[in-house]
């Protein structure tokens, strides 16, 4: 009889463990580390609860106890976050017009750059060197792989993306291709629709 209430009491001491676990606030306060905020302390709501505070450089957020909602404290905002998730995406756009990338005043420059990057990223077993001779060789004798590389390197360029960035989905495709059995345009134009 004793084994029958003691499990009892622990299945209630689970349940109520899981409870506290899966609480709207703490499963916030879970993605916020994730994303690298840390804990900067406690502030009563007008409820006589306890919301918490996160920071993360200069912002500064707080998670309601009562349903887990994040705001931004700092800077203020008025919109209305469902996670950190979407705060995130906010300092994103925030900080878009304040950090302009380095782009190149030519496209020559900015293609310059991109094949710079195919020398200097190290492809999964193959050398950057080997990666950079691939291009070349596919380059010079796909023309639709020329054709879709160069398009998105003028994308890339017209819209500011970062040239290693372009330099890697080229690696990828080149890397990619023979693995599926596809060509290299193929994947390339699927890759970069995705991306």
């Amino acid at each position: 009889m004793i084994w029958i209430a003691a499990g009892v009491v622990l299945l209630f001491l689970v349940r109520h463990l899981w409870k506290i676990y899966n609480h709207p606030s703490n499963v916030m306060t879970r993605q916020a580390a994730h994303m690298n905020w840390v804990v900067a302390g406690r502030v009563k709501n007008d409820n006589g609860g306890n919301d918490l505070l996160l920071s993360r450089n200069s912002y500064t957020a707080r998670i309601a106890w009562q349903d887990g909602t994040p705001t931004l404290v700092k800077p203020p905002c008025t919109e209305h976050f469902s996670s950190f998730i979407a705060i995130e995406h906010w300092i994103c756009k925030a900080e878009k017009g304040t950090k302009p990338l380095d782009i190149p005043g030519s496209f020559k420059e900015y293609e310059e750059q991109v094949l710079d990057a195919l020398t200097l990223r190290d492809a999964t077993a193959v050398d950057a060197y080997d990666v950079y001779m691939h291009y070349l060789e596919v380059s010079t004798s796909d023309f639709d792989y020329l054709n879709a590389s160069l398009e998105l390197m003028h994308d890339g360029y017209q819209n500011g993306i970062d040239p290693a960035i372009i330099g890697s989905t080229l690696i990828k495709a080149l890397l990619t291709a023979p693995k599926r059995g596809e060509k290299p345009s193929a994947v390339l134009r699927r890759v970069a629709s995705l991306g």
